[in-house]
């Protein structure tokens, strides 16, 4: 569960949902890794939805909260960043055989969300992800993400750039 405050002062809570066979449980982190070439268990994990709920008065003794609406077929990881035109930028990755990252945009405060273009994929196995954007001193959008579990791993980390609001995105570099 991710929980969000938004610029109209609402609470966001944002969860993912992947559709599984009953009775099937969460594989661990090994039997991913051994599931890469599982095209039953990609059929499952890449429909994982996104959804929120909204409490529009979080300040309120008893918090309300909306019915739940699915927003994309994408998993977020992290609070979303709101850009300086006021565009709202998900920080999301889609679940499939070829794994990748593509973020999601919203420009009437989360009425509507549209995916920016895709980044890069992950070269190896199930990857730890965790995508969060800042603002660079000279103006671009930086999106950080962690490839790998381990944090000792030097190739844990990479970064992408982007110009144009958060719809493009640099190759990743390593930092």
């Amino acid at each position: 569960i991710e929980l969000w405050r938004s610029p109209k002062n609402e609470l966001w809570m944002f969860w993912v949902e992947v559709p599984y066979k009953k009775g099937l449980s969460l594989p661990t982190y090994e039997q991913q890794i051994n599931m890469e070439n599982d095209s039953e268990y990609h059929a499952l994990e890449s429909q994982s939805v996104t959804y929120v709920s909204i409490c529009e008065d979080p300040d309120a003794d008893e918090l309300e909260f909306s019915e739940p609406r699915s927003l994309f077929n994408a998993v977020i990881r992290n609070t979303p960043y709101v850009t300086d035109s006021g565009r709202w930028l998900f920080p999301t990755y889609i679940t499939s055989p070829r794994e990748f990252y593509q973020f999601h945009y919203s420009d009437d405060c989360g009425k509507n969300f549209h995916p920016t273009e895709k980044c890069f994929g992950r070269a190896t196995g199930r990857a730890y992800d965790e995508p969060s954007f800042h603002k660079c001193a000279d103006g671009r959008i930086a999106v950080t993400v962690r490839t790998t579990p381990k944090m000792e791993d030097p190739h844990t980390y990479k970064r992408m750039f982007s110009s144009d609001d958060g719809i493009t995105w640099s190759q990743p570099e390593e930092f």
